[in-house]
């Protein structure tokens, strides 16, 4: 199996053929405690090529052994492993993020956008639009939830 993280994979990870595997998109949200009974959520996007069978348990364990060893000890509070190739058409995205606020609070925002899939657009693609979307509003934060479902 092969990974790249999402940040360079929607821009360089080309399409491969079935032959060689399915392309998915795999996110995972993992909540790791902080000194002063703080904690922080912290986000990892990966793109993988593997055999046709693998379950998203196998997905999980892979990334689980591949995020950087400061998330291993946290909590998964938010898995998605996905098909990455997508149809062309009509999608509805969605996300949810939770930001840290003053004194340990957080505050959730969500955000859902209708996007057009263009033939070679891949979920990796919409999950950085909404991404990007989401930091020209000002909004940063943990990825709590994503999804880009045909409408």
């Amino acid at each position: 199996m092969t990974n790249q993280t999402a940040s360079t994979a929607a821009a360089s990870c080309p399409n491969q053929g079935q032959d060689e595997g399915t392309e998915y998109f795999v996110i995972i949200t993992v909540m790791r405690p902080l000194p002063g009974g703080f904690s922080v959520k912290e986000t990892q996007a990966y793109i993988t090529l593997v055999e046709a069978g693998t379950t998203r348990l196998a997905l999980l364990e892979q990334v689980n052994g591949e995020i950087p060893q400061r998330m291993r000890s946290g909590v998964i509070v938010f898995f998605s492993a996905e098909p990455n190739q997508i149809a062309p058409g009509e999608y509805a995205v969605s996300a949810t993020l939770e930001q840290p606020l003053f004194g340990g609070a957080t505050q959730v925002s969500s955000k859902t956008r209708g996007a057009q899939a263009q033939p070679g657009t891949r979920r990796a693609d919409l999950y950085l639009w909404m991404r990007d979307l989401l930091a020209d509003e000002g909004k940063a934060g943990s990825l709590v939830f994503f999804s880009a479902e045909p409408n």
